[in-house]
């Protein structure tokens, strides 16, 4: 029986059901219960992604409907009701018209608990587990690690000798190695269970040092029997605002010998983004819950990428993380409330040591060393910093801009002479936030779109599938959205075919069956067709989807802009694109966006994880620590409110590919946008492919 005032909820298909109070938001109430339920605004409302259906009928706890016969001998049963929750607002009615949801389906952020409620989840707004694209790469080639292990004979105790076991162990490790320890208190105890039955012996033992210092004291965190320093394995960590990733380092060898990687787990407790986590963190409760969420999910990393090579979590000496100052924080336990008011200050600028068990972090050792890199500034944390290091442009002659587009995206723009960075919202769109029909990178996601010129088929490739839509038959593509790749690909192809004029405007004089007006009577584009989907709906590229593509890239461009205009330069010489979403973009149809500047496709790269690499090398090289330290201060941030250029800008930026700046690129690799084709009959009806 549900206490007073609450009620209870039960979701299917998944068949998990909670009790909640009145007033609790659907969406919360599923994340409560770990249900997976799309929402990239975060449950602002935004996004229109959290669909779900209140039904009407009594049900038994599986969710099977009874009858009236049934309900006769059963005594129980849960009467859910369209009553029992809140009824739709003019906000949510306006959202549910624009995204053509059918009969009885609202928004799990807009609805709000008032009853017993049985909710179904629709396909379409099911989370599916991510695709996490953050491999790691080359091995590191310089290693000096901070944590090392060293091999020891400690002498046996006698009538003359009363030193202790520690004691006979430190001067041994001063005698053969030349260096001062200390003992962590927990090491302690491992000592004396590996010392108890070797009483009177001669011991040889394998001691694993944490020694930030070379000139310092050290501190035995693990102590083995046996000569085990054949192994000495470290964990790196990249711990970004959608996914975490970890890379398992040999740092003999500067080899990553397994990745794992998982959804961050905070996305059920703050939402999506940087700022919805800073507002949740308001309540000291949900502050709490993310921390312990992504602690507890660190310790599941470690537990699952040594095991997958055939060692354990205990086997890992040091592990060294890198977040953004937002996830930096929240790891730390630190309110981010300063990051999100100006002047956007951080709690903490330095870098930072913690022991793992201050952290409660499960399966490896309490006596571990956690080392997180140096934060630049509110919105531009630690991982920008191991991009820097791993990138390197304080020592280029040439003027690079690096950009990581992920959730916030970061800009780097400098040379050894000098370097600004900053951060600018670009997720909200290009990972799907704004999109009528964009998705997480997931299985059954469109990741890579072509337009063919003239007669404006398509073609399209989903996470999952090797082949193009146009070789699978229809109903085994199963489409379920758009996400980043696939959605700058469309815009690049619509825009090159002619459909798409340079201000964003579809050019309705093509004829094609696939251009036509929506049920609210504006633009779209058809890219999948309903039997190529797995909602049984056409897949379209609406003209607000493309307006908020151009916003998106606007930002992106128009950032780096006005570091260009702090350095006194047009443009750069080099663009490096940074990060797992950017090393999956198409180089030619971003720059036929405009999400950077022309530099000539020689002069563009994508990287891969360029944050990964870069907490790989300091976990692995003492000098890329200290100079991630030193490289963090040298960094100039720019908060870009503040400056007077920035809208003009963005304003010039939004135009395809710029109002302003010339792209010579585009014409010499005959991707430049055909003209607009001649006004001809639209056709009326659909012909057969």
């Amino acid at each position: 029986m549900s206490a007073p005032n609450t009620f209870d909820v039960l979701f299917l298909p998944s068949g998990l059901k909670g009790q909640f109070a009145a007033g609790t938001p659907l969406l919360d109430a599923a994340r409560e219960l770990g249900i997976g339920i799309e929402s990239i605004c975060g449950g602002t409302g935004a996004c229109a992604k959290c669909k779900c259906q209140v039904l009407d009928g009594t049900f038994d706890d599986e969710g099977h409907e009874l009858s009236m016969g049934h309900m006769v001998t059963t005594s129980h049963g849960l009467r859910s009701r369209n009553s029992h929750v809140t009824p739709a607002t003019e906000h949510e009615q306006k959202l549910t018209r624009k995204h053509q949801f059918k009969h009885g389906e609202r928004l799990g952020c807009q609805t709000r608990v008032l009853g017993d409620a049985v909710v179904f989840i629709p396909e379409e707004a099911r989370v599916r587990e991510a695709i996490v694209r953050k491999a790691a790469g080359k091995p590191i080639a310089v290693r000096d690690p901070v944590t090392r292990k060293y091999f020891a004979t400690v002498p046996a105790p006698t009538l003359e000798d009363h030193r202790g076991d520690w004691e006979r162990l430190r001067d041994a490790l001063k005698a053969e190695h030349g260096i001062n320890v200390a003992i962590d208190f927990t090491t302690l105890k491992q000592l004396s269970d590996i010392a108890k039955p070797q009483r009177a012996k001669i011991m040889h033992l394998t001691v694993t040092v944490w020694l930030p210092d070379p000139n310092g004291v050290g501190e035995v965190v693990r102590i083995e029997n046996g000569d085990t320093t054949a192994t000495l394995l470290g964990l790196a960590v990249d711990l970004g605002t959608t996914t975490m990733a970890s890379y398992l380092c040999d740092m003999h060898t500067g080899e990553t010998l397994a990745t794992e990687s998982l959804m961050n787990p905070q996305i059920k407790i703050g939402g999506d983004d940087v700022m919805n986590r800073i507002a949740a963190s308001d309540n000291p409760e949900k502050l709490d819950r993310m921390q312990k969420a992504v602690t507890s999910s660190l310790g599941e990393l470690a537990d699952r990428v040594t095991k997958s090579v055939g060692y354990t979590a205990q086997d890992i000496s040091e592990i060294v993380l890198v977040a953004n100052t937002c996830m930096h924080h929240i790891f730390l336990g630190l309110d981010p409330d300063s990051l999100g008011k100006s002047p956007f200050n951080p709690r903490i600028s330095q870098s930072v040591n913690i022991k793992a068990r201050d952290l409660h972090v499960k399966h490896v050792l309490p006596s571990v060393n956690i080392h997180l890199l140096a934060n630049q500034a509110g919105f531009v944390g630690a991982d920008n910093t191991a991009v820097a290091i791993a990138l390197e442009p304080y020592n280029s002659d040439d003027l690079v801009a690096i950009i990581d587009i992920g959730t916030n995206g970061e800009i780097l723009v400098g040379n050894r002479d000098k370097i600004y960075s900053t951060s600018c919202p670009t997720g909200p769109a290009l990972e799907g936030a704004s999109i009528k029909f964009g998705v997480r990178a997931a299985r059954g996601a469109i990741e890579k779109v072509r337009v063919e010129p003239g007669t404006f088929d398509v073609r399209f490739k989903v996470i999952g599938k090797e082949a193009w839509n146009t070789r699978l038959v229809a109903n085994e593509i199963g489409a379920i959205g758009l996400c980043g790749s696939g959605i700058i690909d469309a815009v690049a192809e619509l825009f090159k075919a002619g459909i798409l004029a340079t201000n964003g405007k579809f050019n309705m004089e093509i004829e094609t069956p696939r251009l036509r007006r929506g049920e609210d009577g504006d633009p779209e584009f058809v890219i999948a067709w309903a039997e190529e989907t797995a909602m049984g709906r056409d897949i379209t590229m609406t003209i607000d989807d493309v307006r908020n593509v151009q916003l998106a890239k606007a930002a992106v461009y128009s950032g780096i802009q006005v570091l260009l205009d702090k350095l006194g330069r047009d443009k750069p010489e080099k663009v490096i694109l940074a990060g797992a979403f950017g090393s999956h973009l198409d180089l030619r149809r971003s720059l036929m966006l405009g999400l950077f500047h022309d530099v000539g496709f020689g002069n563009m790269h994508s990287v891969g994880n360029a944050a990964g690499d870069g907490a790989r090398m300091a976990l692995m090289n003492r000098a890329k620590r200290e100079e991630a330290e030193h490289i963090a201060r040298k960094i100039h941030y720019v908060e870009l409110t503040n400056e007077p250029g920035f809208v003009p800008h963005f304003v010039d930026a939004t135009l395809l590919p710029n109002k302003k700046h010339a792209f010579p690129s585009l014409a010499r690799y005959g991707i430049y946008p055909a003209p607009p084709a001649e006004p001809r009959k639209r056709r009326r009806e659909r012909t057969a492919a």
